[in-house]
């Protein structure tokens, strides 16, 4: 029995050893991971506003036959120069020549009608109200003189500037409705644009005058002046967004109309910008730059996606809104960092390394 109960306890001894382990295998809690920080510094500078555009000629003009017709002739091509005043196409004359003749045609008939309407009202023989209609009849036909002779002015299309013809949109021989566009030419005066499109939110930021910096693909080493020179005061009904024009100051490089370029626009008024550490950034894309920043405690982090932002040398810059009311950030430590994950905020000068 003595040995019985020797075997016994040395059995429930290694029983109890061998579950032992198992107790050590639980799920580890989180390890505190060192952190630093840095103060976010504020700046007084304004981030900058990016869009892209198509260049064009600050006075375009879309130009149209007054009345509809058969075109005769179009004398211009797409490219060539103009000069003021200088015919460009013209309509057959046939029928507005006819509704000419027929207006005169009409004022003479009037001008008898009412010279014989007065003989006889002298005569007694018609009445006042006779002549008064008489005289309205010779004044309805005075005006449609004078209409028929306006649309055979219009018949013809004059350059109302000296320029160059950018687009013909018809032939000799077709046949064209009224205000339906034949050429769209630039003035030689007019300055060039990139004509932009710009959100709600971006277009309240800007005023004219305000700079900007422009870059074209076709020269990618260069970047050009500019300055806004026309904010819409209506959004586009299709695209949303509010149509900016920026002037370009020298065109040097021979920018041609229908270029796309990138634009930045430096607006004068200025917003709650602050300067953040390069070494804080985690994570970044063209839209969104990611930052950790700690708890009120100190002892847990929160992950910051910023949705406003510009790359410096070894900053970046974004809106103090993007931050509430954190005014610090994590630098050394931060690619270590997950949302869950507990820290503790050291200021002495040893290495931070990850789990």
């Amino acid at each position: 029995m003595k040995y019985t109960s020797l075997i016994l306890s040395v059995f429930i001894f290694l029983a109890a050893c061998s579950e032992a382990p198992k107790k050590k295998i639980s799920k580890s809690e989180p390890k505190v991971v060192p952190v630093r920080t840095a103060e976010v510094v504020p700046q007084d500078k304004a981030l900058p506003i990016q869009a892209s555009g198509i260049v064009a000629s600050q006075e375009e003009l879309r130009l149209a036959f007054k009345i509809g017709g058969v075109i005769t002739a179009v004398y211009v091509n797409e490219g060539d120069r103009v000069k003021k005043g200088q015919v460009l196409a013209r309509l057959d004359p046939s029928e507005i020549q006819a509704q000419v003749d027929q207006a005169k045609t009409a004022l003479e008939k009037a001008n008898r009608d009412l010279e014989r309407g007065e003989r006889l009202y002298k005569d007694t023989v018609a009445t006042l109200e006779q002549v008064q209609d008489l005289t309205t009849a010779k004044e309805v036909a005075e005006n449609n003189l004078k209409i028929a002779e306006f649309n055979q002015k219009y018949s013809s299309i004059y350059a109302p500037s000296s320029g160059r013809v950018l687009k013909r949109f018809a032939e000799k021989g077709e046949i064209i409705g009224p205000g339906n566009p034949v050429y769209f030419i630039a003035a030689n005066q007019s300055a060039q644009v990139l004509r932009l499109g710009l959100t709600d939110v971006d277009v309240v930021q800007i005023k004219l005058g305000d700079a900007a910096q422009l870059n074209f693909d076709a020269f990618p080493n260069q970047s050009f002046e500019g300055i806004v020179t026309e904010i819409a005061a209506g959004s586009d009904p299709m695209s949303g967004t509010y149509e900016v024009e920026v002037a370009i100051k020298s065109n040097k490089a021979n920018i041609k109309n229908g270029f796309i370029g990138k634009a930045q626009i430096f607006p004068e008024a200025k917003k709650g910008i602050v300067r953040i550490p390069i070494e804080a950034v985690v994570e970044a894309d063209p839209k969104t730059a990611s930052i950790y920043v700690p708890t009120p405690d100190g002892t847990g982090v929160q992950r910051l996606d910023l949705g406003s932002y510009e790359i410096g040398d070894d900053f970046i810059l974004t809106p103090e809104s993007e931050l509430g009311s954190h005014k610090e950030v994590i630098t050394d430590g931060a690619r270590y960092l997950r949302p869950e994950s507990p820290i503790k905020i050291v200021t002495d000068s040893p290495k931070i390394t990850g789990n």
